[in-house]
């Protein structure tokens, strides 16, 4: 019995030791992509995607405590659907409400183009700390207007 409850003991320490901490840069793709972190700061780049976001591109980030930075492209919406604990959605300095809508909170960030090529859906967990969003990145995807194309 001693053995196994040291074993067990032992088990338990490397699962704690097993944390993300720092400052990481994710880089997404279309798809399904998951991320997650314990403590520390996260920028999402959006390097990896050619087109703009198709219905079934989803986005997970979890974030124990700190800070959550997205820059997002002109052309696109941003839907947030959020569990927050005592954090915040501030996008271009502004701090955002959120919406509850069939018990999950959201926030909707349009585009800065006058139409949106697409909407990227990300689920957010932060339970202290802040997403910082900025808008206004190059376009990703088809352009949304004649003027952009030329």
């Amino acid at each position: 019995a001693v053995p196994l409850l040291l074993l067990l003991s032992i088990v338990g320490q490397v699962q704690r030791i097993d944390r993300t901490v720092g400052e990481f840069t994710w880089q997404p793709s279309p798809g399904q992509s998951a991320y997650s972190l314990d403590l520390g700061t996260a920028d999402v780049a959006f390097t990896n995607w050619d087109t703009a976001p198709a219905p079934a591109d989803r986005i997970t980030a979890e974030i124990g405590a700190g800070q959550l930075n997205l820059t997002v492209p002109r052309n696109w919406d941003l839907l947030l659907n959020t569990d927050f604990g005592a954090a915040r959605v501030v996008v271009d300095g502004k701090e955002m409400p959120s919406v509850s809508q069939n018990g999950t909170d959201r926030v909707l960030i349009p585009a800065t183009t006058p139409t949106a090529d697409g909407t990227l859906r990300m689920d957010v967990s932060v339970r202290l700390g802040e997403v910082h969003v900025t808008t206004g990145a190059p376009a990703i995807g088809a352009p949304t207007t004649k003027e952009e194309a030329a």
